[in-house]
């Protein structure tokens, strides 16, 4: 490419940065939707229902607080740092409740409190040989709910160098 041809490249695109495009499967009220069309001048949002199995329109000014994000299975077992196939052996299992999919052998979605649900059932989980007092040992890597709640994007998170030059990410508790 010459140079005339680069001045024409916008600056985001000249250095590989991609704008994030809006999820199209989302929750509204707790149920799965798949956003079709937002028309935002004529306050319009167009979903399909998987629960109803019906196309459906709102207005996108009332309907836009209730909108949540759809986590994938990968996505929330990075959150509460364990492995897909462990979520899904507990689903299997009937420990954990299904997640809602999309369609009938659709992928799994989790929203907001799906995942702090996941926190709390891999914290009362014990790992490795029982205990004599019978208490429980979570796993090491377990998340806590304040690092869900940063990861979710509800906390804010606080990082501090430490010696070798990494950042490694501080939990800040809640400050009455």
């Amino acid at each position: 490419m010459d140079s005339k041809g680069r001045e024409q490249v916008s600056s985001s695109k000249q250095y590989g940065v991609l704008k994030k495009r809006k999820s199209r499967i989302i929750f509204i009220n707790d149920e799965l939707h798949y956003r079709i069309h937002t028309n935002i001048q004529a306050d319009v949002i167009t979903t399909f229902n998987y629960a109803h199995n019906k196309i459906i329109k709102y207005p996108y000014r009332a309907i836009r607080p209730y909108i949540k994000r759809a986590y994938l299975i990968g996505e929330a077992a990075k959150i509460i740092n364990r492995h897909p196939d462990r979520i899904r052996r507990y689903v299997r299992s009937g420990e954990l409740p299904k997640p809602q999919q999309s369609g009938e052998k659709g992928k799994w979605y989790f929203n907001d409190q799906d995942i702090l649900n996941l926190q709390d059932f891999f914290a009362h989980v014990h790992f490795g040989r029982p205990r004599k007092d019978g208490e429980i040992t979570p796993k090491r890597n377990t998340a806590t709910k304040d690092e869900v709640d940063a990861m979710l994007g509800k906390r804010e998170v606080l990082y501090v160098q430490n010696d070798d030059g990494e950042f490694i990410p501080v939990w800040r508790t809640i400050e009455f």
